[in-house]
């Protein structure tokens, strides 16, 4: 009788017939475990904004990393421009300080892109603040209706909160929506533009 083999056994000698990874698969997954590494420095840039964390990050490792890890940065930098809620102007000005901190000869075509996502942003606001002055009364009106239902009236009520509406935050959201559609040709192209 044959002798039986362990489960480990049989997955070893499973393993060992398909073979290990070419030497093109394993550059290409070094390649994007250092442009990962370059993302989570953007991350970590765009939350404390100090361009020497960014740059002393990225110089911490040996120099034949460098290239991949700053560009995998540079991608995440321009892919974290968004349109959501609690964006401002200062956060888009901190992906242009670190997009600048990293390739400083493409300041002018950098500044450009940035240019025409601020015009974005601020027709955003524009937009925001039109919808919600002219939805304002028919949304307190009906915020109103809803607190007298559950009892509440009179001198309970001093004001009422629009923006907390579920309509309203459905017509932000849409609005949004509609505006981080226009911002993705431009992160496009400012992606091209620092790779």
């Amino acid at each position: 009788m044959g002798e039986m083999k362990s489960a480990y056994e049989r997955a070893m000698e499973r393993a060992g017939k398909l073979g290990s990874l070419s030497p093109e698969e394993m550059k290409k997954q070094e390649e994007e475990r250092l442009l990962t590494i370059g993302r989570a420095i953007a991350g970590k840039y765009i939350e404390h904004g100090s361009t020497q964390i960014l740059v002393g990050d990225i110089e911490k490792l040996k120099a034949e990393d460098r290239v991949l890890v700053s560009k995998g940065a540079r991608l995440g930098l321009a892919g974290s421009l968004s349109f959501d809620k609690g964006v401002t102007l200062e956060a888009v000005d901190r992906v242009v300080e670190g997009l600048t901190a990293l390739v400083s000869d493409k300041k002018g075509a950098i500044d450009e892109l940035i240019g025409s996502v601020k015009k974005l942003l601020e027709e955003l606001e524009a937009e925001l603040d039109s919808t919600y002055s002219k939805e304002y009364s028919h949304l307190e009106s009906e915020r109103r209706v809803l607190l007298q239902g559950l009892g509440i009236s009179g001198s309970a009520v001093a004001s009422v909160n629009v923006e907390g509406s579920s309509v309203w935050q459905q017509i932000e959201s849409r609005i949004r929506l509609e505006y981080n559609a226009k911002l993705e040709p431009l992160k496009k192209k400012l992606s091209q533009t620092v790779v």
